[in-house]
């Protein structure tokens, strides 16, 4: 292994690994095993010379316990389809790591409480037993977990990644699935949230999705399969681009709730089609706030006080004119309704001493 990791080469076990089994171990595992101490000492130590490339591996078992907790890892972490026996999670809290890679692996967990990626998180096709759990975790590239499979800690979560801040995109879609629910309070999304054909189990909550707080850059995807066993929490997120919701399967919580999107804000519009099954209530407490812009079609008020009080509401195309809720107009009222005047037009004043200008 120091060998190829010093000329960069893919350091290959065996051949024909069959595709990962839920299970923590199997009798087609592989067979050639590396030490995890060893392995530790190759990324934190300049003893041995290791290729900027990194340390590349494949169709290998990985012994112990993997802990790289707080350690400055200098070079990138590729491993695929490899199978880490220990019984903990890895530990990566608080460590900075260029890039890590896990393709099609098999592993307890992984604990990256505040880790810092200066690429990005790679988990596609893997199988995890435990939770997978990422406080903080600041990921200047983007977190790829399509197709991976998470079991869940004592609580009932899957993924937990409070406070996380990712740079580009967020993928959880391709039958990813996890047992449990998948936390995502306060989290940072420069791209976008992208969880089409995704799989979410629910915690003792009733929940399967809760991100109040969330911020997403871009859009975000909750279609084309997606299910979850409980409840969607997106209270006071802010979405900067459209939501997409069309084809879900959505549960309920203890309450009946399935949709929470109490302060939820879209840069554009969210969509959701007919066929987008919800097992309990949706409460919008903010649905003005998640429409992209609201259009004036009357307006409504006491003609003897003086004015009008022009309300928002849908407007057909051929109308451009736009007002705020509670703005008031002065003036005479056609019997017909209210029509709009072009800005800085002089309108008579009922009060006498001129006219007004808008």
């Amino acid at each position: 292994m120091v060998e190829y990791a010093a000329s960069g080469e893919l350091l290959d076990g065996i051949d024909d690994l069959p595709l990962p089994d839920p299970a923590p171990m199997n009798a087609e595992a592989p067979s050639r095993t590396v030490r995890a101490a060893v392995l530790r000492h190759l990324l934190t130590e300049t003893k041995w010379t290791v290729d900027p490339k990194g340390v590349r591996l494949r169709r290998l078992r990985i012994s112990g316990h993997l802990d790289l907790e707080a350690a400055a890892i200098r070079c990138p972490l590729w491993l695929n389809d490899c199978d880490l026996d220990d019984p903990r999670p890895v530990a990566l809290d608080f460590a900075t790591i260029p890039v890590l890679v896990l393709n099609r692996c098999r592993l307890a967990g992984l604990s990256g409480s505040n880790l810092a990626s200066a690429a990005k998180l790679d988990f596609q096709d893997s199988v995890f037993t435990g939770a997978l759990t990422l406080h903080g975790a600041r990921i200047d590239g983007a977190l790829e977990c399509r197709g991976a499979r998470l079991g869940a800690n004592q609580d009932g979560i899957s993924l937990s990644c409070n406070g996380m801040n990712v740079r580009l995109s967020v993928h959880l879609g391709q039958g990813f699935t996890a047992r449990g629910a998948v936390m995502l309070p306060r989290v940072n999304i420069g791209g976008e949230l992208i969880c089409p054909d995704a799989h979410m189990g629910a915690n003792k909550l009733g929940s399967s999705l809760e991100a109040p707080g969330l911020r997403v850059g871009g859009a975000a995807y909750f279609d084309a399969g997606f299910s979850a066993q409980g409840a969607v929490r997106l209270t006071g997120a802010s979405i900067g681009g459209q939501l997409r919701c069309d084809g879900a399967h959505v549960g309920a919580d203890a309450n009946g709730n399935s949709l929470l999107c109490d302060g939820l804000r879209t840069g554009r519009s969210a969509g959701r089609e007919p066929r987008q099954q919800l097992a309990g209530r949706r409460r919008d407490e903010s649905q003005r706030r998640c429409a992209p812009r609201r259009r004036l079609q009357h307006v409504r008020g006491d003609p003897a006080r003086g004015g009008r009080n022009c309300r928002t509401a849908p407007l057909p195309r051929e109308s451009h004119q736009r007002c705020r809720p509670g703005r008031r107009f002065a003036g005479r009222q056609q019997a017909q309704g209210w029509r709009p005047r072009l800005p800085g037009q002089r309108i008579p004043s009922r009060r006498g001493g001129g006219a007004l200008r808008r």
